[in-house]
């Protein structure tokens, strides 16, 4: 067999063993599924499991579960309420649905001579009447009880609490049984019967709204809808991000070189990166977080680069061969060491994530290098086994399009050498503009503000927030130290109603209020009381363990009561809804609010338990938790920061063997990160979850452009007459690709700006903005310093 013969055969292997890789790791993408619980955010730690499991534990104990809240405006009148009614059954049929709370259901204490009765409101809305419906509208909002609950604050609106069993399973039909047969096989699992999810739990009661449509005003809110419309937009993100990312490629790789080679080689191997990569993830189970959505598409912007320059070099040295062999050969050791080192550097922006405490942070790094290197792979292994297989071109260099690229990066260069002291100015203004206002940026921590303002799930909190005085709730446990039945005592009453007072009185940051709704045994005290005798106080001493006995017993049959106190009374717990009295921030609390608001309870109740020294108080619920999710992404992505610049210096001082070499690779990121942060204080753009990683990404990404640059004008000064020919020569080399790769980033990140997440649409602007300031820099302004470090030397 000749070597031709050899070659052939070994190409023929090759690509066969590329086929059967990716048909298997696409299989796993049919196992890759998003996850919307936002605990999975937070750090590792063992501090974290501890107060995890104690949620749980408490959660269990107080009979504690996530709920819906639906209301109903303008409800009080008696058609309304006839079809309100008709609502509230069909919520109750619905088989993922333990109990609902709804003015037909709720609590109801009636006074029988000197004593009084606990039930379930009875009400048949076919013999209501105006005059009923007021006395019954007036009873409702009088007792704390139902005000805020079943009821509006300005008895207008009807509430409905929608409470979800626990383990329900879903069995559905599979429209295709070949789907399920692979899961079973591949995977061990099936979707023919899955866990009960808050996608398809909101999905099941939206529908049944709709039927009531142009009926009754309806809003519906709850941490289930925050999770089931993350989850949805998520995977519409999906589609939405890579299909208009993959237009721009393609247009971007077609207006490079205006060939169909230059477009489909960068365009498979992209494909072929984001497959691999994403089958991978399926394969290991792992699940795409609100962080890891980034993945896809920043797989896709951060690939085009390597294959774009690769085929810039290809069609720039083919022309100098007669054998596609010898030029592939000659292109592959000519780009090589400039892909590997971009690619390099690169990684090392996301190797740093490597670092961080929080799971998903670590994943989304280690997921994007491993797509960098299979990236590289595809651009200097299989593309150019691809090209062996082509035709040489046959038209190498269009002489109008280089004629016209020729003049722009002509004019570009007496541009950027004749006002090379303004360039530098202009650096030095930047650096200057950050350090003054980089303290004015503000950190915006509400999950809240992952949805647009238009956005239905944000508009329907910000009025359930003003009308029912809050809509997401924490607990407040009170625990006696001896486990005796302590809060069935007068003492225990007088301790709790102490507590109880504190969050009547409120807590005020920055002069608004914090606490809206709040639920307790002391509270349905007050409301026995207030039916008894008008008055809203603790009931006589000689009645309040009578009271409290049966406020205890009926926990056995109410979940509401249940979740307040235990039947033995040992330990209580008061339901707490944040509210803020602010309108400007839609009557929300950002997380740094909701922090400070729980440092402040800790402090202030802890003191009045240690006073008292019979109980002890636990501030609890998953909504606390999760605020702090913020402030953990800022501490990893600040460390990962310092890490990114660490490893990118190292790598460039190992390329370059030279001290000056590594500092100059480092002036256009520099000026991007500059660039960036005085954009987000000029738009005042807030740093959140996501916004937090650019810097990292960008420094990874953007040193890119530098590498090629300064390896080009070394290569260039060892045959060129002086440094300023060599400036120019490398400039003429390397403009084009630089340009182009630039384009194809920031189009590519700008299709973020389609996401139907707030930050999303920040990150993909501000990173498509540290591409386009970073292709400026490495241009103009570093060759401008290049130039007079140069100069300086001559003198």
């Amino acid at each position: 067999m000749d070597a031709k013969n050899w070659l052939h055969c070994k190409s023929k292997v090759f690509f066969c063993i590329i086929i059967v890789v990716t048909f298997v790791l696409s299989l796993g993408m049919i196992n890759l599924k998003t996850d919307t619980d936002l605990v999975g955010l937070l750090p590792d730690t063992d501090a974290i499991k501890d107060e995890i499991r104690l949620i749980n534990q408490l959660s269990e104990e107080f009979d504690d579960s996530q709920f819906y809240f639906l209301t109903v405006k303008d409800a009080f009148n008696v058609n309304n309420l006839k079809i309100l009614n008709q609502l509230c059954k069909d919520l109750e049929t619905l088989p993922f649905v333990e109990s609902t709370i709804n003015l037909f259901n709720s609590m109801v204490i009636r006074k029988t001579g000197d004593t009084f009765t606990i039930n379930s409101r009875k009400i048949n809305p076919d013999v209501l009447t105006d005059e009923s419906i007021k006395n019954l509208v007036s009873e409702l909002i009088d007792l704390r009880s139902s005000r805020g609950v079943v009821i509006s604050e300005d008895g207008k609106s009807a509430g409905i609490v929608i409470r979800l069993k626990n383990d329900f399973t879903i069995s559905r039909k599979i429209m295709h049984p070949t789907v399920e047969k692979i899961n079973r096989f591949l995977f061990g699992v099936s979707d023919s019967e899955i866990q009960g999810n808050s996608l398809y739990y909101t999905a099941v009661i939206e529908k049944l709204i709709s039927q009531y449509s142009g009926k009754l005003d309806i809003k519906l809110s709850g941490v289930p809808v925050f999770e089931a419309k993350s989850e949805e937009y998520m995977s519409r993100d999906m589609v939405v991000l890579i299909l208009p990312a993959l237009f721009i490629m393609i247009i971007v790789f077609f207006f490079n070189r205006r060939t169909v080679r230059a477009v489909i080689l960068p365009l498979l191997s992209i494909l072929l990166s984001l497959v691999w990569t994403m089958g991978l993830m399926g394969w290991l189970r792992l699940k795409l977080s609100m962080i890891g959505i980034l993945i896809p598409p920043l797989i896709m912007t951060i690939g085009s680069s390597y294959t774009l320059h690769y085929i810039h070099c290809y069609y720039r040295n083919i022309g100098n061969f007669t054998n596609q062999n010898d030029g592939v050969a000659f292109v592959t050791k000519n780009i090589m060491p400039t892909i590997v080192y971009a690619g390099c550097t690169t990684m090392a922006g996301f190797a740093s994530f490597f670092f961080a405490d929080i799971k998903s942070t670590v994943t989304m790094g280690i997921f994007i290098c491993v797509s960098i290197l299979i990236t590289l792979f595809f651009t200097l292994f299989v593309v150019p086994e691809i090209l062996l297989l082509l035709p040489m071109p046959q038209a190498i260099t269009d002489h109008n399009k280089a004629q016209k690229t020729g003049k722009t990066v002509s004019s570009l260069i007496r541009l950027t050498l004749r006002l090379k002291y303004i360039w530098i100015a202009l650096y030095v203004l930047i650096l200057f503009f950050c350090i003054i206002n980089v303290r004015n940026l503000k950190i915006e921590t509400s999950t809240i503000d992952f949805f647009k303002k238009n956005d239905p799930v944000r508009e329907n909190l910000t009025a359930i927030q003003k009308l029912f005085n809050g809509a997401m709730q924490f607990n407040i446990t009170l625990r006696s130290l001896n486990g005796s039945n302590f809060f069935m005592t007068e003492e225990g009453i007088l301790a709790a109603e102490k507590i109880q007072n504190y969050i009547d009185s409120n807590v005020y940051i920055g002069n608004h209020s914090t606490m809206g709704f709040s639920m307790s045994p002391i509270t349905l005290l007050y409301d026995i009381r207030k039916v008894m005798n008008g008055v809203s106080a603790l009931p006589n001493p000689a009645h309040q363990k009578r009271l409290l006995l049966i406020i205890s017993a009926l926990a056995g049959s109410s979940k509401d009561i249940r979740s307040i106190i235990k039947h033995d009374g040992s330990a209580i717990t008061i339901q707490v809804r944040v509210c803020s009295d602010n309108p400007e921030v839609a009557y929300l609390l950002s997380e740094d609010d909701l922090l400070r608001l729980e440092d402040i309870l800790i402090t202030d109740l802890g003191k009045i338990a240690q006073d008292d020294a019979r109980y002890g108080v636990t501030v609890w619920s998953e909504l606390l938790l999760t605020t702090r999710i913020t402030g953990y992404l800022i501490k990893d992505q600040i460390k990962s920061l310092v890490i990114t610049l660490l490893f990118v210096f190292i790598i460039t001082l190992i390329l370059f063997r030279s001290l000056q070499y590594s500092l100059l690779s480092l002036i256009p990121l520099s000026f991007a990160v500059m660039s960036n942060f005085m954009l987000m204080s000029i738009f005042n753009i807030p740093i959140d979850a996501i916004t937090v990683t650019i810097s990292a990404i960008a420094i990874g990404i953007g040193i890119d452009d530098a590498i090629h640059f300064l390896i080009e004008y070394r290569r260039c000064l060892q045959s060129a007459p002086d440094s300023k020919t060599a400036l120019i020569q490398a400039l003429s080399a390397t403009a084009r690709p630089i340009i182009f790769t630039s384009i194809a980033l920031s189009g590519g990140f700008l299709v973020f700006l389609l996401s139907s997440f707030v930050p999303v649409i920040y990150f993909g602007l501000l990173i498509a903005f540290s591409m386009a300031t970073c292709c400026f820099a490495t241009l103009v302004i570093l060759p401008s310093i290049v130039s007079v470090i140069s100069d300086v030397r001559k003198n």
